[in-house]
C-alpha cells in the first residue's frame, strides 16, 4: 500500500503542474474565498479512481465528495490543499493522503510538487521526507534549539 499511494501521489503531482499558472475557478463552496478550480477536480478524480480500481472495498473522503462509507479502510484525501495559494500562483499547496483502518491512522503522505517534496509516515516505522528519516531535536530548550532564535531573544546593549 506504501508504494501505491507514494505512485498515485506523485502522479497526482503531475497533473496539478500542468494546471499550475493556468487553472480557472469552477465554483465556490461556502463563500467567495473558498474556490475551487481545475486541479482539485482532475486531481480528485485521478486518485479516486485509482484508490477504486486497487481498493474497490475501501471507502474514500475527500474534500470534493465521499465514496461508499463504511469500509475497515477509509482514505481521506485533500486534492490540492493551498487551492487559494495555487489559483493566486503562490508556490505553496500540497496534495495529501491519508489511510485510516479501524478509526486509526496508518499511514499518511504530503507531496509538494513545486518542490518536490514527498513526505511520507506509516504507523510505527517514522515519518520521511523524500526517504530520510525526519527527527526531532534533541534540545529540550527552546530558547537554545535555534541560533536564529536566539539572536532574537537576547537584548541588544
Amino acid at each position: 500500500m506504501d508504494k501505491f499511494i507514494k505512485k498515485i501521489i506523485k502522479e497526482a503531482g503531475k497533473i496539478v503542474l500542468t494546471k499550475y499558472k493556468k487553472c480557472s475557478v469552477l465554483y465556490f463552496k461556502n463563500d467567495i474565498s473558498d474556490k475551487v478550480c481545475e486541479a482539485d477536480v482532475l486531481v480528485n478524480n485521478y486518485l479516486r479512481k485509482k484508490i477504486k480500481e486497487k481498493y474497490p472495498t475501501h471507502a474514500i473522503i475527500s474534500e470534493e465528495d465521499i465514496y461508499k462509507k463504511g469500509s475497515e479502510y477509509t482514505w481521506v484525501i485533500d486534492p490540492l490543499d493551498g487551492s487559494r495559494n495555487f489559483i493566486n500562483e503562490v508556490p505553496c499547496f500540497v496534495i495529501m493522503i491519508c489511510v485510516i483502518f479501524n478509526n486509526s491512522v496508518i499511514i499518511s503522505a504530503i507531496y509538494d510538487p513545486i518542490h518536490g517534496n514527498l513526505f511520507f509516515a506509516q504507523k510505527n516505522t517514522g515519518a520521511f521526507c523524500n526517504n530520510v528519516l525526519i527527527r526531532c531535536s534533541k534540545k529540550y530548550n527552546f530558547v537554545n534549539s535555534s541560533q536564529w532564535f536566539s539572536t532574537l531573544a537576547t537584548p541588544s546593549p
